[in-house]
Parts: C-alpha cells; structure tokens; sequence
C-alpha cells in the first residue's frame, strides 16, 4: 500500500492515473485498486498471492472494492495523528526552552505536562524542603490543595488564580501561580477544568546567555559577562574580584554598556537584560551564527539545542 503524489491535477487527470495503475493488475495472483485520495494524491493497494496460492476470485475483488473507502480513511486518520505527535513534540520543546517551570494537572491533580524547568523547580524544593519523602507529582498535587479553595475536582476555576509560596529551608521560596484551564472546544471542558501551574525560581541564574546579549546589544565578550554578573546579583565591587579586574575598569565598561543598551542606571540595564532573556534557557549557539562585532560565538550560549529534551512531556493517558 503506497501513497502517490502525482501533483495537483485536474479530476480527469486523476481519473486517467487511478485507470492507468489499476491496468497494471494483469496478473490473477495480483489485486490492486487504486482511489483518489485528496485533490493531489492516489492510494494504491496491492494485494500480491503466492503462485501456489489459488488465484484471487470476483468475491475478491468486491471485498477490496468495498474495503476501498476504509482504508483511505484509516490512512488520512494516521496522517492526522503523525501531525498531532509532530505538533506535541513541537510544543513540549517550546516548553523546554522557558525558564518558567509550566505544570498542567487534571482535576484530580493528576500531571499531564511538566517542562524541564518545573522539573528541575520542583527537585530543588523537595530536596531543600519539607517533602523529602514526595516526588514531583506528589508535590504538584499538594501545591494545588493550598489554593484558595483548593485545587481538587476542579474548584481552581472558581476560585480563579492563586499566588503561592513554596517554602525551601536554605534558600528563597519559590513563586506558584495557579491558574485555571478550561479547555475543550468554545470553553466546554473536555476532562477539565485543568489547573495550569507556572512556578518561578529567583535563585536560577543567567549564566549562558552571554553571547545572547552580545548578538543583541553588541557587547563584546567582557561587557557581557559583566552584564550576567550584575543581573545575578552581583556588586560591581564583587564582579570586580570575580573577573579580577579593579572596580574603576568595571565602572568604566558600565558606561559604555550603558550606551550600547540605551540604559542610565544598572537598575535599567537588568531590568532591560531579565525582560529580554529572562524567560528563555541557555541553549546551544547556532554554529554559524555570529555576534554584532562579527565574531563567531561558540556553542553553549544562545539559540536552540542541538537535541530539544522531549521526554519530560507526554499525552495524557487515557
């Protein structure tokens, strides 16, 4: 069985192209019928039988005849699901480049999506929290269970969106914010009302996206590992000590940085620098892609990665 795309051609056109295959069936031990099965393409079933074999009869003919029409449909439905799967790993690899953990539970706190972020999220607070002894999935369940009114059965979405905070005994708390998700078609829930959770870290750091701000604001490679460094949290006085260089050179890289990024203040440029890549991972670099100052950038700073992780997001099973 094959499916023959002969270009887009007028119905008679094809009408000749299905009586042209099926002539090529001129053997009795050969069966082979062929359909239109869109405006540009044919499906050919043939039916090959050992010389052994008695030949196919009339009866033979009919059945296939009439199976025909099922099998076209069976071969369109599998189209749509491939491009469904194509489309879900397209998504879970858009997830997979957030910094923002994304959760997606049913109503029984159930986890049908959970990004690399909130995997990565949500194992930092168990390890340096009070739910050592949960997984992941446990944890999602009980962050839904301190909403408003709780999460179970759905009762987020009258509740409407929750801010919580998830405690960790060494650090910053981490952010939650719990939404509802109706989904279904024209707002009707189809297994929902779902909860969607996004769950943001303040101790993750920027490194990684040096070359990103020097494609961007054309820094060189100095002023952008003084930019992730500020950003992260530190004094000029201590990137100093960490780059070792004295506090007036990096006083003096600042302004022209300021420049560059058309800030005044340091307040500015990271507010400036979280708005444009503080939502986004590190990735891989484009081999080929090059900074403002025409220099090469290596790989492991910005753009996509090589191999996008797809396997922490999976349909929900049924």
């Amino acid at each position: 069985m094959r499916v023959i795309s002969p270009g887009c051609h007028s119905p008679a056109e094809l009408a000749a192209w299905v009586k042209l295959l099926n002539g090529q069936s001129d053997s009795p031990h050969h069966l082979r019928r062929t359909m239109m099965l869109d405006a540009c393409r044919l499906l050919t079933v043939v039916l090959v039988g050992a010389p052994a074999e008695p030949a196919f009869t009339p009866d033979d003919h009919r059945a296939l005849d009439r199976m025909m029409p099922l099998i076209g449909s069976v071969v369109m439905l599998r189209e749509k699901v491939d491009a469904a799967q194509a489309r879900w790993q397209a998504l879970a690899e858009t997830l997979d480049r957030l910094t923002v953990g994304v959760v997606l539970a049913n109503p029984q706190g159930g986890v049908l999506v959970m990004n690399q972020s909130a995997e990565e999220i949500l194992q930092s607070a168990l390890q340096r929290g009070d739910g050592k002894d949960e997984d992941a999935a446990s944890l999602v369940r009980r962050l839904m269970d301190r909403g408003p009114a709780g999460a179970g059965q759905g009762r987020v979405a009258a509740g409407g969106p929750a801010t919580l905070a998830l405690p960790r005994d060494t650090s910053l708390p981490v952010t939650v914010l719990l939404a509802p998700v109706t989904g279904g078609a024209r707002g009707q829930p189809a297994e929902g009302p779902f909860t969607a959770l996004f769950l943001c870290d303040p101790e993750r750091s920027l490194a990684g996206h040096e070359d990103s701000l020097r494609v961007v604001f054309g820094l060189t490679r100095l002023e952008a590992k003084i930019v992730v460094n500020l950003v992260n949290g530190l004094s000029p006085e201590e990137c100093a000590q960490q780059l070792r260089i004295s506090v007036h050179t990096i006083r003096a890289y600042l302004k022209q940085i300021f420049s560059k990024t058309g800030t005044h203040r340091q307040a500015n440029l990271i507010r400036l620098v979280l708005a444009s890549f503080g939502g986004l991972r590190a990735q891989r670099a484009d081999p080929h892609a090059t900074s403002s100052d025409g220099q090469a950038i290596p790989p492991g700073g910005a753009g996509f990665p090589a191999s996008p992780r797809l396997e922490g997001l999976a349909p929900a099973a049924r």
